[in-house]
């Protein structure tokens, strides 16, 4: 259910983004990269896990933590989705 709702809102914060940074696209570019790299260096430092979790896509990235899953907290894969929705 939590999910759902976030989901909503992610994608409600998209639209509404979209619309403000598709006018200036090459402008927003960098600023975007840059929130991005913040948010992956904030979940390295919140949970000491790689923030290649939260940069990369994919089996290579996520095979870490999913060999983990047993071993790691539930906030570090809270934080992990939060971060990866916001990136």
């Amino acid at each position: 259910m939590l999910c759902a709702i976030l989901g909503v809102g992610v994608v409600g914060l998209g639209q509404r983004l979209h619309r403000f940074v598709n006018t200036r696209c090459l402008m927003w570019l960098p600023i975007v990269g840059a929130v991005v790299a913040v948010l992956a260096v904030l979940f390295d430092q919140i949970t000491g896990e790689s923030e290649l979790a939260i940069l990369f896509s994919g089996f290579k990235a996520l095979k870490p933590v999913v060999e983990q899953a047993d071993a790691l907290a539930l906030a570090t894969i809270a934080w992990m989705l939060l971060f990866k929705a916001a990136a």
